[in-house]
């Protein structure tokens, strides 16, 4: 099973409303295929925001 990534980029400690855009996209897409759905959050607090991606349907959520 192949895995589509959406990386998430924050700004001021918030979500960019253009990656929840693509993942809410990504999200249809993998969905249609088959497929699961993960995000990618690069930032020293990046725990915070699982909460958050989790309740756009993504699976996973990888934290550096």
């Amino acid at each position: 099973m192949s895995t589509l990534l959406t990386y998430i980029s924050v700004n001021d400690g918030k979500i960019k409303r253009s990656s929840l855009e693509v993942l809410s996209r990504c999200n249809e897409l993998a969905e249609a295929s088959g497929q699961s759905s993960a995000a990618l959050v690069v930032d020293a607090n990046a725990e915070q925001y699982v909460d958050q991606l989790k309740n756009y349907g993504v699976s996973t959520v990888y934290l550096i």
